[in-house]
């Protein structure tokens, strides 16, 4: 494994174009991490040995903002196969400085709103995410609820079965919407 002075600078050369034509700086590097930085725009270049040989790529618009991954970036600006080309693990250094590399290309080819900073591409990636990050915390909040009111359902309270998946209607399955009108017409019975 090359050293993380090799690595840097590796980095910085796959990034020269970007660097040059956004004027971007070099503005930390140390024990395989680089940090670029412009007028407008951070971007964290990162490999972890440790991890399995992740490399990780990080954007923000200012120092103290949050982070956004390469996956989140990717799939805003509709790259194409984003998934496939937002992550790399590989112990291999040719194959991580390659991946790096191509990269720093796809960020020329579809990412240039980023590049530039741009509040609103910036804003849009916030939006996202924080949609994603509701809708998977409330499908864990489903599958929870789920748990209990399956055991109301087998003590055959019906009424805390329907309050408990009420708030959860449209994720329910066909088997337990049939399951929860059942309960309704129970309940109903049973006034």
């Amino acid at each position: 494994m090359p050293s993380a002075n090799k690595f840097n600078s590796d980095v910085v050369s796959s990034f020269q174009s970007i660097i040059r034509e956004y004027f971007f700086t070099v503005a930390e590097s140390e024990d395989y991490c680089v940090r670029l930085k412009s007028q407008n725009v951070g971007i964290r270049i990162s490999y972890d040995i440790i991890r399995g040989g992740e490399v990780g790529f990080g954007f923000c618009i200012n120092p103290c903002d949050e982070e956004y991954d390469l996956r989140e970036i990717y799939r805003e600006l509709e790259v194409p196969n984003a998934d496939f080309y937002s992550t790399c693990f590989s112990e291999n250094y040719q194959e991580v400085i390659s991946y790096i590399r191509g990269t720093a290309d796809i960020l020329q080819a579809y990412c240039r709103s980023v590049l530039m900073g741009d509040k609103k591409t910036f804003m849009a990636i916030e939006l996202r995410s924080s949609r994603e990050a509701n809708i998977y915390t409330r499908q864990g909040q489903f599958r929870a609820t789920l748990v209990r009111a399956d055991k109301e359902w087998e003590n055959k309270e019906y009424l805390e079965y329907i309050n408990l998946l009420m708030n959860f209607k449209d994720l329910l399955s066909d088997s337990d919407c049939v399951k929860f009108e059942y309960a309704i017409k129970k309940v109903e019975e049973n006034q």
